[in-house]
């Protein structure tokens, strides 16, 4: 069998984060959701389904796979939505075609032959349950992702669960302080600066390769620093954090997700967030995760505010989204892709993507300049922006546009 991930109907709840983006390759705990299928399955062959427009910039993200093509005889579709541990997966048969379901939810289906006819067919479509064949179902255990407070709030609990053993091949200077050294990870080429405190005792800290701690930090497990990361002096993380491969963090971070190649570099504080790719927020910049009546917060999706059920929701940001000095963001704030926002007082909770301005009123990002500034931000870290991403970036200004027209008429 080989694994194929599939985006389905309700992907579009993960926006802004699922903007450039299928939702499979969103960070949650220590990997995305499809390196933790990987890491089961192998990566020989995988076959990857996602929306149209995603298309072509997957194909050059990922040269060895197919991408909404499916040759061969047998796959295991797993939604990409979903994270199934590994003694679940086990129960899956090799034998009879069969969906696996998870309160009335496809997560898994084994499909071969003429049961593969509807997915060929379906394309680059986000798939729904019409596109699955009939058959026999069979109920699986799974953790749903359905929007992007979901990640954020099961953070701790999924880097807990793919904690794998201790490991200290970094250098860690006279004067750091470890707490509960059987649940610390720190690989190779680290650098943990003197009078850092690695506190393990409320969950595990992994640190990857190549991450440098600098003097005065204070990490409280369960956290995930990815490869190449930089945290400035007098950082505090605190538990339920991750952040990816090649950021630059500061200040005081807790309960949020930071995805990769983004800084947060000075004081401000961070709660209950998730962060996209390549934003920038700048020194002094807040994020309120809790009201002032302890309500539960509501939060925008697919045209609306609803209840997210929780009283902690911070801010979630897309791609390539910059924020100025002193800026603050209200509970349960959403920002599109490529927004620059900065001045006093609260912005908007809803901020379409390509929006420019604060809470003293919004304009359009003209698309040329949000590109250049792509552009410019990737450079500094070797890293292009190809033909295939700014396509996409300019077909999200496109279908956007009604969103900025109705949050800020003229």
């Amino acid at each position: 069998m080989i694994l194929a991930m599939f985006e389905d109907e309700f992907a579009g709840n993960l926006n802004p984060l699922a903007h450039l983006r299928p939702v499979y390759d969103l960070r949650f705990g220590i990997r995305s959701i499809r390196e933790k299928y990987q890491l089961i399955f192998g990566d020989e062959f995988i076959s990857l389904h996602c929306r149209d427009e995603l298309a072509s910039v997957m194909a050059e993200r990922n040269p060895r796979a197919e991408i909404n093509t499916y040759s061969a005889d047998k796959y295991i579709f797993i939604n990409g939505r979903c994270v199934i541990s590994e003694e679940e997966l086990g129960k899956i048969s090799s034998g009879d075609d069969l969906l696996y379901t998870n309160n009335g939810k496809i997560a898994v289906a084994v499909l071969t032959g003429d049961n593969l006819k509807k997915i060929k067919a379906a394309g680059g479509k986000l798939l729904g349950r019409e596109d699955f064949p009939a058959l026999n179902e069979k109920e699986i255990e799974c953790l749903w992702l359905d929007y992007p407070w979901d990640l954020f709030l099961g953070n701790g609990k999924e880097i807990e669960r793919e904690f794998d053993s201790p490991m200290m091949d970094g250098k860690l200077y006279d004067g750091v302080t470890i707490i509960n050294s059987d649940m610390v990870s720190v690989g190779s080429g680290v650098k943990v600066k003197p009078g850092t405190v690695l506190d393990a005792e409320e969950g595990p800290i992994i640190i990857a390769p190549g991450v440098h701690i600098m003097s005065n930090s204070v990490i409280q497990g369960p956290v995930y620093v990815g490869e190449n990361s930089v945290i400035k002096a007098g950082t505090r993380i605190y538990g339920g954090s991750s952040i990816g491969e090649e950021c630059r963090v500061g200040g005081e971070i807790s309960n949020s997700i930071i995805h990769s190649y983004s800084n947060k570099q000075h004081e401000g504080f961070l709660g209950h967030s998730y962060i996209g790719k390549w934003v920038n927020l700048g020194a002094d910049s807040n994020s309120s995760d809790l009201k002032n009546n302890y309500g539960k917060v509501k939060f925008y999706v697919d045209g609306k505010f609803i209840d997210t059920g929780t009283i902690h929701c911070g801010l979630v940001a897309g791609d390539h989204s910059k924020v100025g000095i002193n800026t603050m963001f209200n509970t349960g704030t959403h920002v599109g892709v490529a927004c620059n926002i900065y001045g006093g007082g609260f912005p908007p909770k809803f901020i379409p993507s390509f929006s420019w301005g604060g809470a003293d009123g919004m304009t359009e990002h003209i698309l040329d300049k949000a590109v250049e500034t792509a552009q410019r931000v990737m450079k500094r870290r070797k890293v292009i922006l190809k033909p295939s991403e700014i396509k996409l970036l300019k077909n999200l200004f496109n279908d956007t546009a009604a969103e900025r027209a109705k949050a800020f008429p003229t």
